[in-house]
């Protein structure tokens, strides 16, 4: 941590192995291993950004104090295999079979500050696993490619159990209640697709289909009155269930999305490309926040919200060109996204609370640039421009009775830069490299009404590697690097969604920063 105390440490390690099965067969297995104790920063509510020294201010060093850095942190540990059979199934064709399974066993300790103040434990244990099916052919000038992705993972998210604690004036945590109590339940997901690749002269075909079914769980609610600090399993076998808030149904979603690029080559030096996508995302955090706020959860059956969960789709197009000469590329971009159930948080004053919406429309399109030069054999450059314009095209609606417009049509959606930019420099004298780089990234928004503004930063950064060939090795690498070289100030990450505070919080940037590092090329 760049401030304030405690500490982050992670260790990580993995295992691989591959081993050919005769002349057709091939199986690789991997196993990977993490565990991390992690101390949380501070975010900090927009008002308090003009009123605290952010570089400055973080959790306090009492433990007496709910906002105690020792109750803000994190501890997980982490096991995940994989594996990968390969079965050749004749000259240009082949079959892939990768199983996976991963458990995340740990828990979350932080201090809350709405709509009650205190420190809450979240436990989690829970497994991922499935698996992916390819097989592949290539016929002529055509490659295709058929698959099937199943994948199931248990509860969390949302959250299925939290604790809350008070702190006494000795430092000490004492029990107050179950924050949430719910049964254990998994997400679900079938997914099977198909692709093509085709070449023939200086035209390219690309293109697919894949068709989704999610589940989302069902979530039973449970009561926990007179329920005391005991592990999860015991305080579901002595609860009664709240039918109010709960949702025993659970939500599908079902869909085909297709994909198709076009491109085309223009002589040796310029293609141009063509291309349509679509996509998707699913949201689930309307579950805490229901059950944070009373003025949600004595009103509207829970069920009722789960079941006007909407599936975030988008159409993007896209065309671009990608044009070179003898030292110099350039690859100019633009697009159109339309996006169909948007989510944002905002607060409904008709309901008097802060929840997660996506029953509106938004559009996005803008242009991109890259270009890099080589003036001279050892100067390089490198730039690239951003233009991103992301608008709801319409008011969401409340959830109250009546629902009535909250306005947000036309508005930036939060956390989206409208202009972003990168240059960079890079000079070689002899083994070493010079390479000055600067960001820029314009004002943006902590939430979708746009009353809180955040400025835009211009950040630098210097680099300096050493290289040298070493005889039996291709290269060694020995770098510095100065991040955020003038010490600017500026907020860094922007959470649209902070389930702590239920309200946008922000984060600063990492202070002047020297990172060395090491490398071997082999």
């Amino acid at each position: 941590k760049w401030k304030g105390y405690g500490s982050s440490n992670r260790n990580n390690s993995m295992f691989g192995i591959t081993a050919p099965l005769g002349e057709n067969v091939k199986l690789e297995t991997f196993v990977t291993y993490s565990k991390g104790n992690i101390s949380a920063y501070k975010p900090f509510t927009y008002a308090q950004l003009g009123t605290l020294d952010i570089y400055a201010a973080d959790y306090s060093t009492s433990p007496a104090s709910s906002d105690y850095s020792g109750y803000n942190r994190n501890e997980f540990e982490d096991w995940m295999v994989m594996a990968n059979l390969e079965v050749k199934t004749g000259n240009r064709s082949k079959l892939n079979i990768k199983p996976y399974f991963w458990n995340d066993k740990g828990y979350y300790l932080e201090s809350i500050t709405s709509p009650i103040t205190g420190i809450r434990r979240w436990d989690i244990d829970h497994n991922l696993k499935g698996v992916l099916a390819e097989y592949d052919s290539k016929i002529g000038n055509a490659e295709f490619d058929f698959g099937y992705l199943y994948h199931t993972q248990e509860r969390p998210g949302p959250p299925s159990s939290q604790k809350l604690y008070t702190v006494s004036a000795d430092g000490s945590l004492g029990f107050d209640r179950w924050y949430i109590l719910s049964n254990p339940s998994n997400h679900k997901l079938h997914t099977a697709f198909t692709e093509m690749k085709y070449q023939s002269g200086d035209w390219r075909l690309e293109g697919g289909i894949k068709y989704v079914h999610y589940r989302l769980p069902e979530i039973l609610t449970y009561s926990t009155t007179g329920i005391g600090d005991i592990n999860y399993d015991t305080a579901l076998a002595s609860a009664t269930l709240d039918s109010f808030k709960s949702a025993s149904n659970a939500k599908g979603f079902s869909r085909l999305f297709p994909d198709l690029t076009m491109t085309r080559s223009v002589g040796d030096n310029t293609t141009l490309h063509l291309s349509y996508g679509e996509n998707y995302v699913t949201q689930v955090d309307i579950y805490p926040y229901y059950i944070a706020q009373s003025s949600l959860n004595a009103s509207i059956p829970f069920q009722r919200f789960w079941d006007e969960r909407k599936m975030e789709t988008a159409q993007t197009f896209e065309f671009g060109m990608k044009l070179k000469g003898t030292n110099w590329s350039m690859a100019p971009t633009t697009y159109y996204t339309i996006h169909q159930n948007k989510q944002a948080v905002l607060f409904d004053s008709a309901l008097n609370a802060t929840y997660p919406m996506n029953n509106a429309d938004a559009e996005g399109y803008g242009a991109e640039l890259e270009a890099e030069a080589r003036p001279r054999e050892n100067l390089k450059c490198y730039g690239s421009l951003s233009w991103n314009r992301v608008h709801f095209t319409q008011d969401l609606r409340s959830d109250a009775p009546g629902n009535p417009n909250i306005p947000v049509k036309g508005n930036q959606v939060p956390d989206a830069p409208e202009f972003m930019a990168k240059g960079m420099l890079s000079w070689r004298v002899g083994e070493f490299t010079v390479s000055p780089i600067a960001r820029y990234t314009s004002v943006r928004y902590g939430d979708v009404q746009h009353a809180y503004r955040i400025d835009g930063a211009t950040v630098f950064d210097l680099d300096l590697t050493w290289s040298r060939s070493i005889p039996g090795l291709n290269k060694v690498d020995c770098s510095l690097s100065f991040l955020n070289l003038f010490d600017k100030h500026y907020v860094s990450m922007i959470s649209s969604s902070d389930y702590k505070t239920l309200q946008s919080t922000y984060y600063p940037g990492a202070p002047f920063t020297v990172v060395a590092s090491f490398a071997v090329h082999y």
